[in-house]
């Protein structure tokens, strides 16, 4: 199964992304398939997930919670 998980307007380490972290690092071995979206900021806390799990970074210019709603509503 392919999983994708939004990561996008993560922009700083608080519970939920906490909650985020533990959850992709105790993802279990299997044939699941999991894509975390991520920005430069979130990415960057993100970072050392099991092999199971692929980041994928999307570069922003400026970074700011308008324009991450705007690309999650328009791009994905």
């Amino acid at each position: 199964m392919k999983i994708a998980v939004n990561a996008l307007p993560f922009t700083s380490w608080q519970g939920i992304e906490t909650f985020l972290y533990n959850l992709l690092k105790a993802w279990p071995e299997g044939p699941d398939e999991v894509v975390v979206f991520a920005n430069q900021k979130s990415a960057a806390f993100l970072d050392p997930l099991p092999g199971q799990v692929s980041l994928r970074i999307i570069n922003f210019k400026k970074i700011n919670r308008p324009r991450l709603f705007i690309y999650q509503q328009t791009a994905f």
